[in-house]
């Protein structure tokens, strides 16, 4: 029996997993390869994951042979929605929006959604009523349904995308929900023999209802901002989202499974020393790998610890339904606080910063270390907190900024001991300093809560006197977050994205005009530019605009049309960089299109050349290499018309994906790896470029610097249907 109900929590749970991906890829090429696009849908399923709790609690009133009957009918008229995708052919109208995002999500997975959505809950109270001794406390089987969400999570990306396409995950898809109705009505008929579930004694007061709240939400923020911070300021790497959501639901299934209580101490004993390292670190350059370890440490312990501490809340099972209502109105509540109201309310991811303080506030008191002997631990103890806490964020500051303590060791030790030496002593008292204060602090809740509040004042003001320095504008909207620097010593305006740079331009009025980082005259930017003007070229597209870096190339009657998606990149181009009032003043025609650029593309427009320049960080807009993309591309050049890609990637081959579509289509392709950054203000750069007669390539063969590709065994043909980006991987 028990293992009955856990298989059926655990498939349940796959599919619902499995679903959210899919159905968001199917519909990413209609609707533009937007971060909008996988935002709404993300908020869709969490939406009608609450709709489906709240069904189950409703549909708990009901006999227990009246659950089943509804439940399995619904499963029954579920079915005819199948297969979770789009009707093929099915296109929305010109200019469609959230609006048709949702519909179509609606008709294409919403009921089956719904049904398998009210899994978890429902299970678990039919559970309740036939388990026996051990139904008294069905909430493990939460355990294995976070398991079945946590394998779902891998292998999507991991083992179903790389295989199958979209038409064959579907199928496959429809086929595990046929079985999850079987097995779901032999869980039924296991229940509905059994004596219902007594009424329970009391009601749910709203405080208790709202700590469930606060203790699912927070969690569901900390999870969401982590993966922000990693993906956009530390590590662009592809496939990362994945760890900061399965660390999420591995706290989950530690809360509520056996060892819990364990879990939760053990995480609580650890959240001081990880919440204050967190706080410091800052203070110091840390390489990429100390960082992720760092951030994702952080998610476990302050997660594990909330989760046990909403684990450790639980009603009786009667009242479960209820419980779960409250814990996915927290998880809804987590992500609409990150996606929609941060974004308004911050010019920069400082949500992140907001949960781990709510997460530390929020500390079960009981799971940590007993006090001194003799403490009552009341009252603040401001002086104490104050002076240790300024101290040590004092002289982690200091340390971490001045140069000389580095060179002093050098000196001492004759040369033996260099600034390396420095660092691995700086790195330990990093962690002695922050750990020493975790021991005093844990012991006194109070004290610890006041001295977090301190630290992050104090790091915050530093940070804001750092950044005064050299940010000349920040700007956070719903594509992340714009960021202009002046870097006086380099005398340059710098453009970025998160971490990645948009475009440079020199503050020397003598080189002004000089295109700069990966569009610098000597690299492979000015190599295509002269190839397409070697057939005459005077109208361009580039997809992309950063600083507008590439209308440096322009000269007198030349027509250039950037195809940008975030409206506020424009502004910056053009109040913080002369590009392309530049070249507007040398005669150029410069004009902007904003919107997803293969939807705006699609409207019409002939050029000589198509300059794809979007693949530089890790959200690899695939919709714009694929197949149907470069057909489109194709339909939109002259007949001697030139693509090029910018496909510079600090962790992917894209040049791979790009010699089996020149394959495929009957276009012949070249590449260009330039890692030549000697001159000043250049970067690295690959480009790509893909011509319709061989002829096309004879200006950049004559160079010598450009080779041309052609497919080899496992490139991968990306088509609309069907991309991995694991093939790709460096």
């Amino acid at each position: 029996m028990t293992s009955l109900f856990a298989a059926a929590s655990l498939v349940n749970a796959v599919l619902l997993f499995l679903v959210q991906p899919m159905t968001a890829k199917a519909l990413l090429p209609a609707f533009g390869g937007t971060a909008a696009v996988w935002t709404t849908c993300m908020l869709f399923y969490q939406a009608l994951l609450l709709g489906g709790y709240y069904y189950a609690h409703r549909l708990g009133r009901l006999p227990p042979r009246a659950q089943a009957a509804v439940h399995l009918a619904l499963f029954a008229v579920a079915a005819f929605a199948l297969p979770p995708l789009p009707p093929a052919g099915w296109a929305p109208a010109a200019g469609a929006g959230v609006g048709t995002l949702l519909l179509a999500l609606a008709r294409a997975a919403a009921l089956p959604f719904l049904v398998l959505a009210a899994g978890a809950p429902l299970l678990q109270r039919w559970f309740a009523r036939a388990g026996g001794e051990r139904g008294r406390d069905p909430y493990f089987l939460y355990a294995a349904s976070n398991v079945g969400s946590f394998l779902s999570l891998l292998a999507y990306p991991f083992a179903v995308e790389p295989r199958l396409s979209l038409p064959a995950q579907a199928r496959l898809w429809s086929w595990g929900f046929g079985l999850t109705a079987l097995v779901w009505a032999v869980c039924a008929r296991s229940a509905s023999g059994a004596d219902a579930l007594p009424e329970p004694a009391e009601r749910s007061s709203w405080r208790e209802r709202l700590l469930w709240v606060v203790l699912a939400g927070v969690p569901s923020s900390l999870m969401l901002g982590v993966t922000s911070h990693l993906t956009v300021n530390i590590a662009p790497v592809p496939l990362l989202w994945v760890v900061p959501l399965a660390v999420y639901l591995a706290t989950y299934v530690g809360a509520f499974s056996s060892a819990g209580p364990a879990v939760t101490a053990w995480c609580a004993l650890a959240a001081p020393l990880m919440g204050l390292s967190w706080a410091f670190s800052g203070a110091f350059f840390m390489g990429t790998w100390p960082q992720i370890l760092l951030h994702l440490g952080v998610l476990a312990v302050l997660a594990g610890a909330l989760h046990g501490r909403l684990a450790a809340s639980r009603p009786p099972a009667s009242r479960l339904t209820e419980f779960y209502l409250c814990a996915a109105a927290g998880g809804v509540a987590g992500g609409l606080f990150n996606g929609l109201f941060a974004p308004l309310a911050f010019s920069g991811l400082h949500e992140y910063a907001c949960a781990v303080v709510a997460a530390m506030a929020l500390l079960p008191d009981e799971a940590l270390p007993p006090r001194p002997e003799g403490d009552a631990g009341e009252g603040l103890h401001w002086s104490s907190v104050a002076l240790r806490v300024s101290a040590a964020t004092l002289a982690l500051t200091m340390l971490g900024e001045w140069p000389w303590p580095g060179q002093v060791w050098a000196r001492v030790s004759g040369g033996r001991l260099g600034p390396e030496f420095f660092d691995v002593l700086t790195a330990v008292y990093r962690l002695l300093v922050p750990g020493a204060l975790a021991y005093h602090l844990a012991r006194r809740p109070a004290d610890l809560r006041a001295a977090f509040g301190v630290m992050l004042a104090v790091v915050a003001a530093r940070q804001s006197v750092l950044e005064s320095k050299s940010v000349v504008e920040r700007q956070r909207n719903f594509y992340g977050v714009l960021t202009v620097k002046r870097h006086e010593s380099e005398r340059w305006m710098t453009l970025t994205h998160g971490d990645t740079i948009h475009g440079r331009q020199s503050l020397d009025p003598a080189r002004r005009a000089e295109p700069l980082t990966y569009f610098h005259p000597t690299g492979p930017a000015a190599d295509v530019f002269a190839a397409a003007r070697a057939f005459a070229a005077r109208r361009f597209a580039v997809v992309g605009l950063g600083a507008g870096t590439l209308a440096a190339y322009l000269g007198p009657g030349d027509e250039l049309a950037f195809y940008e998606l975030d409206p506020d990149v424009e502004r910056f181009a053009r109040k913080h960089f002369s590009y392309l009032a530049d070249a507007e003043a040398r005669g150029a025609k410069v004009t902007t299109v904003a919107g997803d650029a293969r939807l705006s593309l699609n409207a019409g427009g002939t050029f000589d050349l198509l300059v794809v320049d979007a693949f530089s960080s890790d959200s690899i807009p695939v919709h714009l290499v694929t197949r149907e993309a470069v057909q489109l591309y194709r339909r939109r050049l002259s007949p001697k018309g030139l693509m090029a890609f910018h496909v510079t990637n600090r962790h992917l081959r894209l040049a791979r994906a790009f010699a089996r579509l020149a394959a495929e289509e009957g276009l012949y392709a070249a590449r260009r790896k330039d890692d030549d950054s000697s001159a000043r203000g250049k970067n690295t750069s690959e480009w790509v470029v893909l011509a319709q007669t061989p002829e096309g390539l004879t200006p950049l063969a004559k160079l010598g610097t450009w080779q041309g590709i052609a497919p080899v065994a496992g490139d991968p043909l990306w088509t609309d249907d069907f991309s991995s980006l694991l093939p790709l991987l460096k």
